[in-house]
């Protein structure tokens, strides 16, 4: 099930994840709203590589990064499973290395998404501009919220 997920923010307060049904493929960013305090999460490459160090630390497997090219142009098979597994192995060695050696290694790429499953078991797919997919879309607003309150993202 695809799902967007908005951030609803006020001044003072925490930041609250919700999941909405995106099953006619909207744009992402069409289901923000300033005045009323709801946005869209950016999440770039760095952002993502730090999710799913975040990932790890809980309990979830990092199965995959999706990766593109220049303009988002999609890789060969080949090279997107060696860019995956290369990112994945940099992990061991913490979410700075890894964005650090990604950025090095294969400039002009960019991370558009990652593949998690939870502990028990659950897929979670976790794109830019906040595109989900799971069977589960409260146990991503869920991971999300947590993510981003333990990495501190504004």
């Amino acid at each position: 099930m695809v799902n967007q997920v908005i951030v609803r923010r006020r001044r003072s307060e925490e930041p609250v994840f919700e999941a909405i049904s995106n099953e006619g493929s909207a744009p992402p960013l069409s289901f923000e709203n300033s005045a009323s305090g709801i946005y869209v999460p950016r999440l770039g490459s760095d952002d993502l590589i730090y999710i799913a160090a975040f990932a790890k630390s809980v309990g979830y497997l990092v199965d995959e990064f999706a990766v593109v090219g220049r303009h988002g142009a999609p890789l060969e098979e080949r090279a997107a499973e060696l860019v995956s597994a290369s990112l994945i192995g940099n992990l061991a060695s913490g979410a700075n290395y890894a964005a650090t050696i990604f950025s090095r290694e294969y400039p002009g790429h960019f991370v558009a998404g990652l593949v998690l499953t939870s502990p028990d078991m659950h897929s979670l797919t976790v794109r830019r501009l906040g595109v989900i997919e799971s069977d589960l879309p409260s146990l991503a607003t869920d991971f999300l919220s947590s993510a981003w309150k333990q990495l501190q993202f504004a």
